[in-house]
């Protein structure tokens, strides 16, 4: 789901070439780079970073309690 880059800092290999990363970059890096092709637009972006685990869910990027329930 993550990988890594297999060469760091290199904006001349794109990450969507790199075999080692995962389907989360890609996603996002595809994300962002659609959302900067759009001319004259402002965007926000909200992440939440899931885990289903014994059928509980929580958010892995938020450190708070808040109770996350499926609908």
């Amino acid at each position: 789901m993550e990988g890594f880059r297999s060469i760091e800092n290199d904006d001349s290999f794109p990450i969507e070439d790199d075999p080692q990363v995962g389907i989360i970059p890609r996603a996002v890096s595809h994300l962002f780079s659609a959302l900067n092709s759009i001319q004259n637009c402002e965007y926000s972006v909200k992440v939440s970073y899931i885990e289903l685990y014994n059928e509980e869910l929580s958010d892995l990027l938020d450190t708070t309690d808040k109770e996350l329930r499926i609908f």
